[in-house]
């Protein structure tokens, strides 16, 4: 091989050199070193606009959750406020003794109160009570409606009204009435 001086040649030839030279670094810093870099750039840029992408969902799911759990622990208030509404288990003696101060606050006659056993339904407890009284129309419509103002749920089943042949403005009623109890509690669960 033949080697020349840089002396040797003619300025054009060392221009020419020159010249090649920088357009094969050029080309080879453009393939070997930036269009990899690039590549690099763009694949990182697509991930970051994935991860961004994922971000944005989990936060639309995070706020559903802060939601869900703002309208659940109001639903789960106001169940607890419904719960009020009930007996407790085992309270059915609370039950004859609201009725015999009804009797007392109406006017009407409390014959006889005959407690049944309690009977498991779903969810709920039954605590039947057979009624009899005895009163004035009047004073029996205020009974019953008394009744509805209890601050616990019940139910009036069997109504059966029933006056003697002689004339007197007393008239006698038999009824069952139901209170409830809840078997379990929202906390209990």
């Amino acid at each position: 091989m033949i080697i020349m001086e840089w002396s040797n040649l003619s300025s054009r030839e060392q221009k020419l050199i020159l010249i090649g030279l920088i357009v094969i670094l050029s080309v080879g810093y453009y393939y070997y070193i930036y269009q990899p870099q690039v590549k690099r750039l763009a694949e990182v840029k697509q991930q970051v606009e994935q991860k961004l992408n994922e971000l944005r969902v989990e936060s639309k799911v995070l706020e559903k959750k802060k939601e869900l759990k703002q309208k659940y622990e109001l639903l789960q208030q106001q169940l607890q406020e419904k719960e009020g509404n009930f007996l407790e288990i085992g309270d059915d003696s609370r039950l004859i003794v609201d009725l015999g101060n009804l009797a007392d606050q109406t006017g009407v006659e409390l014959l006889s109160t005959g407690p049944a056993e309690s009977i498991k339904d779903d969810i709920y407890i039954q605590y039947p009570v057979k009624v009899n009284l005895e009163g004035t129309y009047n004073n029996i419509i205020d009974f019953v409606n008394k009744i509805v103002e209890l601050d616990y749920l019940i139910r009036i089943q069997n109504l059966n009204i029933s006056s003697k042949l002689a004339p007197t403005d007393r008239i006698q009623v038999e009824m069952r009435i139901i209170g409830y109890a809840l078997e379990q509690k929202s906390g209990d669960r």
